[in-house]
């Protein structure tokens, strides 16, 4: 994969992306993981070739981000109690992506 250059985690820590820089033209990478109940990491998602940082950056938040939309819509549908309301939202509202690479703290949309 390279070099790691970014990582990226939501505010849990149980969604982590990181960016690597490899070798090439288009060397830009980056992997996403993600902790299973017991804690544990596994591999959501890898890319590679991409051509620059910034569209590596930009690839890996926006997959985060639907990652974790994703999980929640799921959560959300198994609802076994029927009460689709707002403790269920508020794991979709607050899912925000807090940008940690290189100790900006920024939190992205």
């Amino acid at each position: 994969m390279g070099e790691q250059v970014e990582w990226f985690s939501n505010r849990s820590g149980n969604l982590l992306g990181t960016v690597a820089k490899g070798e090439g033209v288009a060397g830009w990478n980056y992997a996403i993981l993600k902790r299973d109940k017991k804690g544990d990491p596994h591999i959501r998602k890898v890319m590679s070739n991409l051509f620059s940082l910034n569209d590596a950056r930009v690839d890996v938040l926006l997959s985060m981000a639907g990652i974790e939309k994703a999980d929640c819509r799921q959560s959300f549908a198994l609802n076994p109690d029927g009460q689709h309301g707002r403790q269920s939202m508020a794991l979709f509202t607050s899912g925000k992506i807090l940008a940690l690479g290189l100790g900006t703290g920024a939190v992205v949309p």
